[in-house]
């Protein structure tokens, strides 16, 4: 499955350097104690917190990561409750660490020939990319023991158009037919449906990409209309389809 990649390739990375917050207790649900840190920096003495429920501002609450948090940082669950993965694969945030296994992904014949990319990216425009992300998108790999193999993007409208994202995603020539696609779609529309909010998903297709088409009407896309002449490719020109999803 290969679709057009009209997304950016760049996600924001927004740092929030708060030095206060409300308190919270632990995940066990005992009480959180300051150890420094951002209190000690603002000159405040490192205190435990009270038991009665308060909300007050206190320091930031420092301690070790538990491995299970780090699990689900590098493995995060699916989005959607009926997904069905296959077996190992991860679906995440991309990074500008990425940035070399996403270019391998780019400049695959097959990968190129279902999207908008051209030849020989490098990963300093990826990375670039990544760095400089809009707040408005949100970039995904798929990775299958570790090797990306697929990626994917939803970018959301703004003003009128607040209601609608527009899909761009693709999956490495060698996957094809593995269930990567449909993973990738699938954590797109949950994010879409149950995180943004969105009515109405948008995504453009080759005519001539039949596995692609297949895999969206079964995602609940319909086709709208055909852009004659929408790109250049590979010496000519060739026509696509404006698909859409209204949200049930």
């Amino acid at each position: 499955m290969r679709q057009l990649d009209l997304f950016p390739h760049s996600w924001p990375n927004p740092g929030h350097d708060q030095r206060y917050r409300p308190y919270t207790r632990n995940r066990d649900h005992s009480p959180c104690r300051a150890r420094g840190g951002f209190g000690a920096l603002a000159g405040r003495p490192s205190t435990t917190l009270p038991h009665d429920g308060r909300v007050g501002i206190v320091p930031l609450c420092f301690g070790k990561t538990k491995e299970s948090d780090m699990s689900e940082l590098e493995n995060p669950p699916p989005l959607a409750k009926d997904a069905a993965w296959p077996q190992n694969l991860v679906i995440r945030a991309r990074r500008p660490s990425d940035a070399e296994g996403i270019v391998t992904l780019h400049n695959l014949p097959g990968y190129r020939y279902g999207t908008l990319r051209t030849p020989h990216h490098t990963p300093d425009e990826i990375r670039k990319g990544i760095e400089s992300q809009p707040a408005n998108v949100t970039g995904l790999i798929a990775l299958l023991d570790g090797r990306i193999v697929g990626d994917a993007g939803l970018t959301r409208f703004s003003n009128r158009r607040v209601h609608v994202g527009s899909i761009g995603m693709g999956v490495h020539d060698a996957y094809v037919g593995k269930g990567i696609g449909r993973a990738l779609i699938g954590e797109v529309v949950a994010l879409a449906d149950d995180w943004f909010n969105l009515r109405r998903v948008e995504l453009t297709v080759y005519t001539d990409n039949e596995p692609a088409i297949r895999l969206y009407e079964k995602n609940g896309f319909v086709t709208e209309g055909l852009m004659k002449e929408f790109a250049f490719r590979d010496g000519s020109y060739v026509d696509a389809y404006c698909m859409a999803r209204i949200r049930p």
